[in-house]
């Protein structure tokens, strides 16, 4: 009973200090009606062999565990607390033997062993299932054919209930397992990753289950339709891995080789996880020139933004290049530091507004019109034009013109090529 206070009271807390985060994401679903759809959910739910795919950066593992490399794909949890979760478990199973209780008639020995076989035989094929997607073979004059993993696994699931029901020795040891903290946590694990693979499970190009447990919550817990990338349940079902990893590391400890244990142990970990050397203050480009490397501080900022800092608080900015994801990115980061409201911006959901202005912004100069009113739809005073952010360098010249010819005035210019242009009033 303590143990569920405790947890009970763990939750409590963890939701009151996830409410201040949850509310503004409640407020968009209301206010924009926004719901991610199944197809945009599915494209980042991760497949079964992500746990085969580590990063190309890691030293050790990067070339070798690329079983599917594909986005949001990465869910190698390194050998090291696989290895230790897996000794916890046969440890609480080993552990589950104390306590037996005493004979049990013959049938009930007999059927508890035929049950228990079945369960075997049906998890033996449905592993086989996960990496080819099916198992046929002849076993005598019998063709064995296995395709659906949904019903192995149900099939293994009911012969241990059936055996747990009739042998009293099963459904022991099964109540000492499910008291294990190691047990527990490679179930939580489970779950996770369940969860992880998103509304139609996949193991490479072959589906698992008719049904992922995600869709279930997708379709009737409020919050799952705007959640887009399923497989960072991955990162969740790495927690409770190393959980029972520690109930392993815990019992290989009790020995007389801690120190060489330990050693071990650690040095694995950090084998599994090195990346050397580390790869930092990566750019890229989408379509206009590639920002700098890095991330500034503010001291290093460049200058217009602490300019736009010293603009009264009803300043609202926006800046070109418009809709470059690698420029927005970078706008994003720096209204931190001038703290004014930004028609610009990044995330993993845009606005309808948003896409409608990049759309008339990219027909300059050939739709003037069109672009100047999907602007001033959106209100802004201070226009923030980096000439030397273009591909095209052409391109900020046309822009400026454009500003120019309807009414809009230039304030400042800065050493770096950024030029700051006041909207009209009349806007």
């Amino acid at each position: 009973m303590q143990r569920w206070v405790g947890l009970i009271t763990a939750g409590a807390v963890s939701l009151a200090l996830t409410l201040p985060v949850l509310l503004p994401y409640l407020e968009v679903r209301t206010t924009y009606g926004f719901q991610r759809g199944r197809e945009e959910i599915l494209s980042f739910s991760a497949n079964l062999w992500a746990l085969a795919t580590g990063s190309q950066a890691l030293t050790v593992w990067g070339s070798v565990m690329q079983a599917m490399p594909v986005p949001e794909g990465e869910g190698f949890p390194g050998l090291t607390i696989t290895a230790l979760a897996l000794v916890g478990l046969l440890h609480a199973a080993w552990q589950s033997r104390a306590g037996q209780p005493g004979p049990q008639p013959w049938w009930r020995t007999l059927l508890g062993s035929i049950a228990l076989t079945w369960t075997g035989v049906n998890a033996a094929l449905f592993a086989g299932t996960l990496t080819a997607g099916r198992v046929v073979f002849t076993l005598g004059p019998f063709l064995v054919r296995a395709t659906s993993s949904g019903r192995l696994l149900l099939r293994a699931a009911l012969g241990l209930l059936v055996a747990a029901a009739i042998a009293p020795r099963v459904r022991g040891r099964l109540g000492r397992l499910a008291m294990s903290p190691a047990v527990g946590a490679l179930v939580l694990c489970l779950f996770c990753l369940w969860m992880a693979m998103g509304p139609r499970p996949m193991a490479g190009v072959f589906r698992l289950f008719d049904m992922g447990l995600y869709g279930a919550f997708y379709d009737h817990v409020p919050g799952f339709d705007g959640l887009r990338v399923p497989a960072r349940y991955v990162m969740v079902a790495g927690l409770f891995l190393s959980v029972a990893a520690g109930a392993g590391a815990a019992a290989l400890l009790r020995g007389s080789k801690t120190a060489v244990v330990m050693a071990v142990a650690v040095a694995g970990v950090l084998a599994d996880g090195a990346a050397v050397p580390l790869d930092r203050n990566r750019s890229w480009r989408e379509r206009e020139a590639r920002p700098p490397a890095g991330v500034p501080s503010a001291a290093e900022a460049p200058p217009v933004y602490r300019y736009l800092r010293q603009l009264p608080a009803s300043t609202v900015v926006a800046e070109f290049p418009f809709g470059d994801k690698a420029w927005e990115l970078r706008y994003l980061y720096f209204a931190a530091l001038h703290r004014r409201t930004l028609v610009n911006g990044y995330s993993g959901w845009f606005p309808p507004g948003y896409a409608h202005r990049v759309a008339a912004f990219s027909q300059l100069p050939l739709e003037p019109d069109t672009a100047w009113q999907a602007l001033t739809e959106a209100r802004p005073t201070h226009i923030v034009l980096h000439g030397r952010s273009f591909a095209d360098p052409d391109r900020a010249g046309v822009i400026a013109a454009w500003l120019v010819a309807r009414g809009a005035t230039f304030d400042r210019a800065f050493g770096d090529g950024d030029v700051v242009y006041t909207m009209p009033p009349s806007q």
